[in-house]
């Protein structure tokens, strides 16, 4: 789902219907909207660091990440079919390869071949990776900003576009710290998330996020 006046993602609806788009809009709008920030205490070596993997995964891994799902793998026409049925969800498929194509050659990495696009993403795991350590989260022993960014591509990439990903595949072969990151924060902040994935009925009680 796509922010219905920019067409960005992800992208929330909070208070009374306010819109807010992009990763690091949304999480300083949410930090005054509930008046909690859990970056106060870093230092400014921590929040540059906090940035520099953030930026990493946003504007480099994001990408590769999309030119899998949407033109390299089939994740995208899976989850098409299944948001809209067999038929209907292959035409959208399609139109969304073509418009996924276009716009992964205007931002460069369209232009790549398979290898280089999978390798490109492969260093930025490897990066993460051995940043991360033994740590619990990203900066320490608290979570942090930083975090929500890792954790939803952690999400995307053990829990969603798994099936067939070098991707996945090289993170339990090499960098399986990053499995057990995902675990961790999952129990932390989405104790339920199986009810949530698998009922759609239900009601967590929280705002509703989109992306």
């Amino acid at each position: 789902m796509y922010h219905p006046q920019t067409g960005k993602t992800p992208w929330i609806e909070y208070g009374d219907g306010y819109m807010q788009h992009d990763t690091e809009i949304i999480i300083e709008t949410l930090k005054g909207y509930l008046d909690v920030d859990p970056d106060v205490k870093l230092s400014s070596s921590q929040l540059a660091v906090s940035r520099l993997v953030s930026r990493t995964l946003s504007e480099g891994t994001y990408w590769g990440l999309l030119a899998w799902r949407h033109v390299l793998g089939d994740g995208g026409d899976r989850m098409c079919r299944a948001m809209f049925g067999p038929l209907i969800g292959t035409v959208v498929a399609a139109v969304d390869r073509w418009r996924y194509k276009r716009a992964l050659w205007y931002q460069g990495i369209g232009r790549l071949s398979k290898a280089e696009i999978v390798k490109s993403v492969l260093s930025d795991l490897d990066s993460i990776s051995e940043y991360l350590g033994p740590k619990p989260f990203l900066l320490g022993d608290t979570i942090h900003s930083a975090d929500c960014s890792l954790f939803a591509f952690m999400a995307c990439l053990l829990k969603v576009d798994s099936r067939g990903s070098p991707f996945t595949a090289d993170i339990y072969r090499h960098n399986y710290n990053l499995v057990l990151y995902m675990d961790r924060v999952q129990t932390l902040l989405f104790p339920d998330w199986d009810v949530v994935i698998n009922d759609p009925n239900y009601d967590r009680g929280a705002k509703h996020l989109h992306g």
